[in-house]
């Protein structure tokens, strides 16, 4: 799950399991995110987000996110009360900046679990303005 944490307005941008839904209110930025993720004790040891680039519909701004702010592993933990249940939180440095006139936000994550002692990184896409769910390979 992901988490976009407005400093201003309202928000509400998830993805769960490598699947994104995102449903957006009011994004006016900047906002603090983090990257979410539930799992299974015994199975997933940490989650990672390795790059991150973000476009812009009406400007056409497009840039990546510097890489110096990646690179840590977010380890899961018990979630108590919840027998079998773990979360990670990987918490991205910096803020994300989003303008009104920038439009429909889409912010691009490549983010890697390692579950069953296997790492495997994965694109994932979240727009902002819409609903939408998808799983990019």
């Amino acid at each position: 799950m992901s988490d976009l944490k407005p400093l201003v307005g309202k928000a509400g941008v998830s993805l769960s399991a490598m699947v994104v839904a995102a449903g957006t209110g009011t994004l006016d930025g900047p906002f603090l995110w983090r990257v979410e993720e539930e799992g299974r004790e015994e199975v997933h040891a940490y989650l990672r987000v390795n790059r991150i680039r973000i476009s812009r519909e009406t400007t056409k701004r497009d840039e990546w996110y510097p890489c110096s702010k990646f690179g840590v592993n977010a380890f899961f933990k018990k979630v108590p009360g919840e027998k079998g249940r773990t979360f990670a939180q990987y918490q991205i440095l910096g803020k994300l900046t989003v303008m009104p006139q920038d439009g429909k936000v889409i912010i691009h994550l490549n983010v890697a679990v390692k579950a069953n002692d296997k790492v495997k990184a994965q694109w994932i896409t979240v727009c902002s303005g819409a609903r939408d769910e998808m799983e990019n390979g």
